[in-house]
């Protein structure tokens, strides 16, 4: 009966009180702890089909370099925060460096509201950094040199032109590699080869030439103008319809076969490339350096459910390789902003992979439920947790947090440290093996914030947070 009593009354806050419950939500940050911490704050531009999870957990971080302490605060923006609307509002005030992942939006949609355009162009040229991953840097691009379609003709159109680069990226070739990809219990991101031929600030202390970074279907950039003031930094070594090679297919009786090759271009041009405008640093990225990627697959093609739609199609997976850690390339990201934010050569964060990512529980947005420490389905649950933006947690509860390169965990509940940990160990799921440090969760029944804070060696820290429900 308390049970039913309980889950009833979750049930009316989710339309008394849900709105004001998803606003605080919006803000994903952290209060700098150290005094003495330079803090670079950071805005994420928000995407509902984008890595832009992946973003948040590579920049809870901070470092100790030289007798100095520096601090990552990032904060996910919408809309109205770019047109300087709300608190949190895109000005340099607020902001050192503003980042857009993989929104198609901002430059199909965003691009053409003046005031937003003139927000963002504002922001860079007063002096604020800009990072700009696949669509986030077709966005700050000059578009297609040529446009050959009405598509490309739209995005001409939406585009801010901050960086003097045309970009390389077709509908009916590179972009297919986002657009057909699919997933099998043994199938990891796609990766593309590149070489390192400038950023010398982000890549100097790295000792190889070559780096792999996950592919997406994102652009490869070729200079517009004069280009004087682009600095390449990386380009494709491959050609990924010559190592990597996806199909177009035909339906048969007989399964289907294959209709023609999705041709790609990309090889030798830039990958990614460091510029100015105004005041302000860019920083723009094809590939994914937030993303995991699995390394030496095989391409398998399948007739399979598309995850962009409800329709069915032959698609891809990258399967049988070796998966890497999901902060592999993180450090590119975390160097980038700090460079960005006018942080010295010589106090950049290292080349570290070190993270902190909460796996057990789930974020609330996805619908995380868990009753006796197993996850499961019931759907009006789920609805409940994604309103209220909360994990319900009801009975026993393991937390598991992933780390890579961690040595330490605090375990804090609103606030208070209930409990440290001194060694990860392993686990696997789908055949991908981890380390994560485990805590039996302990607090009362009610609405509470989990958060762990993972110290490296070198006293560097990475942190993650959940807003949980919990049920006795």
């Amino acid at each position: 009966m308390k049970f039913l009593l309980t889950i009833l009354i979750m049930c009316m806050l989710v339309s008394a009180s849900a709105p004001q419950i998803l606003i605080e939500e919006e803000k994903i940050s952290m209060e700098v702890e150290h005094e003495n911490a330079r803090e670079i704050r950071i805005a994420l531009y928000r995407s509902d089909v984008s890595t832009n999870p992946l973003t948040v957990s590579c920049f809870r971080y901070g470092w100790k370099v030289n007798g100095r302490e520096y601090v990552f605060n990032i904060t996910e923006i919408g809309r109205k925060e770019v047109m300087g609307a709300g608190k949190n509002a895109l000005t340099n005030e607020n902001f050192d460096v503003f980042i857009v992942g993989a929104s198609a939006r901002s430059y199909l949609v965003d691009g053409f509201n003046e005031k937003w355009r003139k927000n963002v162009l504002n922001f860079v040229a007063n002096g604020g950094g800009y990072i700009g991953i696949c669509g986030g840097a077709i966005l700050a691009s000059r578009g297609y040199k040529m446009p050959k379609s009405a598509f490309q003709r739209h995005v001409n159109e939406g585009v801010l032109g901050m960086a003097d680069v045309y970009i390389n990226d077709d509908f009916d070739g590179e972009w297919q590699y986002l657009l057909k990809v699919g997933f099998l219990n043994n199938s990891g991101q796609i990766c593309v080869a590149t070489k390192i031929i400038g950023g010398k600030k982000i890549f100097g202390d790295y000792k190889k030439d070559m780096l792999n970074i996950s592919y997406g279907g994102g652009p490869s950039f070729l200079p517009a103008g004069d280009g004087n003031k682009i600095k390449p930094m990386l380009i494709y070594s491959e050609e990924l319809m010559e190592t990597k090679p996806i199909h177009y297919w035909i339906p048969t009786l007989h399964g289907g076969k294959i209709w023609r090759n999705v041709t790609t271009d990309i090889k030798g041009e830039w990958a990614a490339i460091e510029t100015d405008y105004g005041k302000g640093k860019i920083f723009l990225f094809g590939p994914h350096p937030e993303e995991p990627f699995m390394e030496n697959g095989t391409i398998v093609e399948f007739f399979g459910k598309s995850v962009w739609g409800p329709w069915w199609q032959y698609l891809y997976a990258w399967v049988g390789g070796n998966y890497t850690p999901i902060s592999q390339n993180w450090w590119i990201l975390r160097r980038c902003a700090a460079v960005a934010a006018g942080v010295n050569e010589s106090d950049l964060p290292p080349l570290s992979k070190e993270t902190a990512i909460i796996i057990k529980p789930l974020n609330g947005k996805f619908g995380g439920v868990y009753v006796n420490n197993d996850s499961i389905y019931i759907n009006f649950l789920r609805k409940i947790s994604k309103a209220i933006g909360r994990a319900i947690v009801i009975g026993n509860l393991t937390v598991l947090v992933y780390t890579v390169d961690g040595i330490r965990a605090e375990f804090y509940i609103d606030g208070k440290l209930k409990e440290t940990e001194d060694e990860p160990k392993e686990y696997e799921i789908y055949g991908y093996k981890f380390n994560a440090f485990s805590w039996q969760l302990d607090c009362t029944a009610g609405f509470h914030t989990l958060k762990v804070i993972v110290y490296s060696k070198d006293g560097n820290i990475a942190w993650d947070e959940r807003k949980i429900a919990v049920l006795q």
